[in-house]
């Protein structure tokens, strides 16, 4: 028993154990070795302890106060308790093998090593001195504190039984394909392919003292026996406590050397073969990528030519705008400006004339106003080009903007005898969220170019509808601007939103403005998620048609 008094703790063992242990007992009892079928691997037995640590993992067992993972406890019944540094805290055996026999063949770095870790096992195959042997496995304390020794032990009685016997691998050569194998031990021969010749002394052979001569240990040699035996190829290689013996006749060899090089030239010219293919087909690949490449190479070239001469045709475009710019701009700033210097200089000449003077101020302030229009035109298209324009939404009562809208518009077609009717009947919802300065903006400069294009006692409206299309949080509306003007032809229609456009015709020609205030509109309009129309005929006149959607207010 134990060196230290401990209380044992035997687990329940399942169905499976108890009728492997009731096996087990009923060979011993007949007097047989219930391990003779089997040899001794220490791989397999200490893969057989671990097995049983994973299987009772999570289980504890209280062995002298601490508490210990039952995981080591499985099939092996013999445990011993270790503390941090290795030392022998308790035991607990049944067949008188203590830690101090086993602690000749176990070394103590690899078991302090395993302390503190649960996730690693160390195992060793301990030899004793009668000839036993103890399969052992050492595992951490679930408190990190120490570890558990545990072994199973093979008593002297059966561990020179649980040898492997190498006939049987041998017996799987032939003599005709492999030749002849044996294993020696004490100068007979053990075993052997050819069983002839087990039990036989080698000093009896001629030809295994003869490759026994050679000293050229693991070398192939030719033989030379006497005459009358047969020439062969040998060598011999030393074991532990054996020695291995093979020889193959010369004959064999070379019968066997002949369809080997046809072999080997068969295998020559198919490896051959393959290999031509394979570049072959490697070189087609590579043309076909080489061509695939330079027509994607050809391709790309092509729509880089295409983008910059498309490019080049905008920049050529936009040049020819700004020219036709500055040649308009250069005559319609210049127009308000003589008019500026030139009233000047009628009010002074007229300075005591105080209603000439006030008449030739007015004049003077329809002019500037005339300029700074134009001024605010091209500031506007910069700022939307460069994005410094931004929409600053806040509550607006449209039927209030609307009618500021009509007053600005009545002013200059009173002027010229033009009616101008506002219908705000289709509003269901009348207060938005929108950035009234862009909406007025954006009508103003629709309804200012219907004045501008209407010939005197013309007529100019300004319908606004309310669509059901948008959801119970939005309103989708319509701002239909439409009059009797001068109208456009259907090649400019498709060119009135962009830069510096105007139609070329003798009545456009001699009215003023930058041809910047319907793209200067179109931009803002795409700026609130909008959308712009229009639809024109010359000398019938045109209709805009301006639909935005906003949330109701």
């Amino acid at each position: 028993m134990a060196d230290y008094p401990v209380t044992p703790h035997t687990p329940a063992l399942s169905e499976q154990e108890i009728i492997r242990r009731q096996k087990l007992q009923s060979l011993i009892d007949a007097g047989q070795n219930p391990y003779a079928v089997t040899h001794f691997d220490v791989t397999h037995h200490s893969k057989e302890i671990t097995d049983n640590f994973e299987s009772l993992e999570g289980k504890t067992v209280s062995l002298a106060g601490r508490m210990v993972s039952r995981r080591v406890m499985g099939k092996a019944s013999f445990a011993h308790l270790l503390d941090a540094q290795g030392e022998l805290v308790c035991e607990y055996t049944e067949d008188g093998i203590g830690y101090a026999q086993l602690q000749s063949g176990i070394k103590l770095e690899p078991i302090l090593s395993v302390i503190g870790y649960p996730q690693k096992t160390y195992v060793k195959h301990v030899e004793l001195d009668d000839g036993s042997f103890a399969d052992v496995a050492v595992h951490s304390c679930a408190d990190g504190a120490g570890a558990v020794l545990a072994y199973r032990y093979t008593g002297a009685e059966f561990s020179q039984k649980s040898v492997l016997s190498i006939q049987p691998l041998i017996d799987s050569y032939g003599v005709n394909s492999t030749g002849t194998l044996l294993v020696v031990e004490e100068n007979r021969v053990s075993a052997s392919n050819d069983p002839t010749l087990i039990g036989m002394n080698i000093f009896e052979s001629e030809r295994l003292m003869s490759i026994r001569r050679s000293n050229r240990a693991d070398k192939l040699i030719r033989v030379y026996a006497p005459k009358g035996i047969e020439q062969c190829y040998g060598m011999y290689s030393h074991g532990r406590n054996y020695s291995l013996y093979a020889y193959v006749p010369a004959r064999q060899v070379y019968d066997l050397t002949a369809m080997n090089l046809v072999i080997t030239l068969v295998m020559y010219i198919l490896i051959l073969a393959f290999v031509q293919g394979f570049r072959w087909n490697s070189a087609k690949d590579f043309f076909m990528q080489q061509e695939n490449s330079e027509q994607e190479y050809k391709k790309s070239l092509e729509q880089k030519n295409a983008a910059l001469e498309l490019a080049v045709q905008r920049e050529t475009k936009a040049n020819l705008a700004k020219r036709e710019f500055l040649f308009n701009m250069s005559h319609d700033i210049r127009t308000p400006m003589n008019a500026i210097i030139g009233f000047t200089a009628l009010a002074q000449t007229h300075i005591d004339d105080r209603d000439q003077v006030e008449d030739y101020l007015k004049k003077i302030s329809v002019s500037s106003q005339h300029l700074l229009s134009l001024i605010n035109d091209v500031l506007d298209m910069s700022r939307i080009e460069n994005g410094k324009v931004t929409l600053e939404t806040k509550p607006v009562h449209l039927p209030e903007l609307v009618g500021d809208i009509g007053d600005a518009i009545q002013v200059g077609a009173d002027k010229k005898h033009i009616s101008f009717t506002v219908d705000t009947a289709g509003m269901k919802n009348e207060d938005v969220i929108a950035d009234p300065l862009r909406l007025e903006q954006i009508l103003i400069n629709v309804l200012a170019n219907a004045v501008k294009f209407t010939p005197d006692g013309g007529q100019i409206s300004l319908r606004i509808v309310q669509k059901d299309t948008a959801s119970a949080d939005y309103a989708d509306f319509e701002f239909h601007i439409k009059d009797n003007g001068i109208g456009m032809s259907e090649e400019f229609q498709k060119h009135i939103f962009e830069q510096f456009a105007r139609e070329r015709t003798s009545t456009v020609s001699k009215i003023q403005g930058t041809g910047l205030g319907l793209s200067i509109t179109k931009s803002l309009v795409d700026m609130m998620g909008g959308r712009i129309t229009v639809e024109s005929e010359p000398g019938r006149g045109s209709e805009f048609t301006i639909s935005l959607r906003f949330p109701v207010g």
